[in-house]
Formats: C-alpha cells, structure tokens, sequence
C-alpha cells in the first residue's frame, strides 16, 4: 500500500503543492494520506505523522515531499528513516521509502545507496555540532569560567545543550560535560526551543 505523509508549518500555508507534486512523481494518487497542517516540524507531538507510522505495515510504501517533512532535526530523521527502512529481520519496519524533493526510492539499488550516504552526512553533521560546542565550553573553561554546578546557562549555552540533544545526545551526558544536572539540561532543552519558536515558528517557508 501506498501512504502518503503530507505537512506544512503555518496555518496559511496550502498542502495542496505537496499533494500535487507527490501525485506527479507517482503518476497516481496514493492509497492512503495523512496530514499535519499549520504544525512546525519542532513541535513534539503531531497527530497526522503518528497516526500515519501506526498505519504503516511491512511491505508498505511511505512517500513524502521532503524528507525534512519526517522530523524537527536532521538526525531524528534519518533515526527515523532508518527505523522504518531496516528489514524487519534487522529489528526494522521494512517499509520502503520515496521522496519526490530528494529524488529518494528505497526500492532501487541506487536509492538504497543515497540512503547510506545521508546517513554518513548526517552522522557527520550530528558529530561536528558536538566538537564546536565541546570546543566552546573547553575555551569558556580555560578564561576562568567554570566552577561548581550553575543552576542555570546561559543563551547560548542552552541553544549548545539543544544542539547536542537534537544531534543524539543523552541529557544526563550534556550534563556532565556542561557541569550542570540533568534537570537543568531539560529546561535549557525547553527553554531553546522556545526561543527558536519564537524567531522562526511562524517563518518557515518550506512548503
């Protein structure tokens, strides 16, 4: 079965871009669609895309505008592809996967390969965020700015917690590294996200 996950982040937006492009790479209208429409990829709980992973059975075809449509970060995405594009013999869902922006099939020899290749970058990108943020907390250290646990962070320090946790860290070892309790690290986590939101929630122009 074919199974359509379609989402855009403001209310004034239109799926119907997504739907019609969607129908042209597949020549067809899918089976089945789901819909998130007016919700930012940041926010944790979106009722079309869980309702649509519920629905997905082995054997299944996903198909989506972007990829970036899956997740609020490009490492829950390919977590998230991954998850579904593994077989079922490797612990996955054993869905293929097609996206019309990427030109991504699963179903072909070459977009398996693209799909290996995402995740070395994304792997990549995930591991260069935590070199920079580890780089700044070990210069912040060495001009004298360290002592005991802080009961709080800074800005930017909250906005290098959200990055490591969006890149797959732990929160209790963002902690250790920033010297501050795992409590702290989840408030900084809530506390960037909605700073984000509050700069570009209502602006993503992404269709």
């Amino acid at each position: 079965m074919r199974i359509a996950y379609l989402r855009v982040s403001t209310a004034d937006q239109s799926i119907e871009s997504q739907r019609l492009a969607i129908e042209k790479a597949l020549g067809e209208r899918p089976e089945r669609e789901f819909v998130d429409e007016g919700v930012s990829g940041r926010v944790m709980q979106r009722e079309g895309l869980d309702a649509c992973l519920n629905a997905l059975r082995a054997g299944d075809e996903l198909v989506v505008y972007s990829l970036s449509r899956l997740g609020r970060s490009s490492a829950e995405v390919i977590r998230l592809v991954q998850e579904l594009t593994d077989s079922v013999e490797k612990g996955g869902r054993g869905v293929l996967l097609r996206s019309v922006t990427e030109s991504l099939d699963t179903s072909t020899p070459t977009g398996r390969a693209f799909l290996g290749l995402l995740a070395v970058v994304y792997a990549l990108e995930a591991e260069l965020i935590r070199e920079r943020t580890l780089a700044g907390l070990a210069a912040a250290r060495a001009k004298g700015r360290v002592g005991g646990r802080k009961p709080s962070l800074t800005p930017r320090q909250k906005k290098q917690a959200l990055s490591l946790y969006e890149a797959g860290e732990r929160p209790i070892d963002i902690a250790d590294t920033m010297s501050v309790s795992e409590r702290t690290v989840w408030r900084a986590i809530r506390d960037a996200r909605a700073a984000r939101e509050r700069v570009h929630g209502k602006s993503e122009v992404s269709a």
